[in-house]
């Protein structure tokens, strides 16, 4: 495995209340993000240039609901930023900007069983955004749409162990969508599927320890498949294969405090993976290495 390295972003606090984690590189202007939920209602962005110093900004808040977890990704389309944000009253909302610019949101949908976790993505080819909601009943869904069209859902597939976390992401190469997905039980699956066809699922590997974090990228150099997973016991893992090839992992790094939730993206410009942690002892964590 290639070396590991890791910085501390922020340092925000023990009593921040930090929740829900995302991360994604934004291609036309060289920057990584992170997005992140911060008590008491704030829907906080983390940005920089490698290198550089780390900037960070208040999206906007969710007074009336306690933000349960956050997508995040980059359009390269239109050169737009998006934030999905779950609260726990069952709405799903898009927040969406273009870096200096204002701010805007959208309720998408809302569920009548509680949001659990969410993941999101945008499909190139398609010009399509995706979140993937998974709710306290097991249910895996999917909920898609165009820029400034209607609004669609589905049922992907149920889970009778029940959810703990999900990270998803777009393959570009084959043109299939992916969902991977951690369970009570310490099983990680992938749910994946092209657009308009059959959804299939695989078992990807089982954890002794109870997953709390994941989040998946693909990266074109070598065509792999990477899920970042974070566990109760504080370990940060890298599960990695190649479509139709066997699975393997490595352990990244250990957080003795204890993982809250992770991120994870590739950056193209730099050949680079990037694992992102937040921490019980309120610091959000890079890990980041080369493809």
């Amino acid at each position: 495995m290639a070396s590991v390295s890791q910085d501390v972003l922020v340092q925000f606090g023990r009593d921040s209340g930090l929740t829900g984690t995302a991360g994604y590189y934004a291609t036309t202007e060289g920057t990584q993000h992170v997005i992140v939920g911060l008590a008491p209602a704030a829907l906080t962005e983390v940005y920089w240039k490698s290198g550089q110093g780390v900037h960070q900004d208040t999206l906007t808040t969710f007074p009336t609901s306690r933000i349960v977890d956050i997508g995040a990704y980059f359009d390269p389309d239109d050169g737009t930023q998006h934030a999905i944000v779950a609260t726990r009253d069952g709405a799903l909302t898009e927040v969406y900007w273009k870096s200096g610019q204002g701010v805007h949101q959208d309720v998408l949908t809302t569920f009548s069983a509680g949001i659990v976790t969410i993941a999101s993505y945008y499909v190139t080819g398609e010009q399509t955004q995706h979140v993937i909601v998974g709710t306290s009943d097991g249910m895996l869904h999917e909920v898609f749409w165009k820029s400034g069209q209607d609004v669609h859902q589905d049922v992907l597939t149920t889970f009778s162990q029940g959810l703990t976390d999900v990270g998803a992401y777009f393959n570009s190469d084959e043109g299939t969508q992916h969902v991977i997905v951690g369970t009570s039980d310490g099983t990680l699956h992938e749910v994946f599927w092209k657009s308009g066809q059959g959804v299939h699922q695989d078992i990807l590997a089982s954890f002794s320890n109870t997953i709390v974090g994941v989040a998946g990228y693909y990266v074109p150099i070598g065509g792999t498949q990477h899920a970042i997973v974070g566990t109760v016991d504080g370990v940060l893992h890298e599960v990695f294969w190649k479509s139709g090839q066997g699975v393997h992992q490595d352990v990244l790094t250990t957080f003795p405090a204890g993982i809250i939730d992770v991120g994870g993206y590739f950056n193209p410009d730099e050949g680079s993976q990037h694992a992102i942690a937040s921490i019980h002892d309120g610091s959000l964590v890079e890990v980041f290495w080369r493809a």
